[in-house]
Order: structure tokens, then sequence, then C-alpha cells
């Protein structure tokens, strides 16, 4: 098993989730320290 397509995977999905954080913050204008 390699570990290439799970790293891959899991880097994607980071990426996405950070992508929405930011569209959350953006819409919110609100800080959130939990991302410091």
């Amino acid at each position: 098993m390699s570990n290439d397509l799970y790293d891959r995977d899991l880097q994607y999905w980071i990426e996405q989730t950070i992508q929405q954080l930011r569209n959350r913050e953006k819409d919110s204008l609100l800080p959130m320290p939990q991302l410091l």
C-alpha cells in the first residue's frame, strides 16, 4: 500500500477545508482565532 495517494488526498482535503474557512471568514468578517 502506497501512502502517496493518501497524502495527496489529505493535502487536497486540507486545502479545501482552509478555502472554505477563508470564504466563511470573508462572509462573516470575523477573526478565527482557532486557525492561529
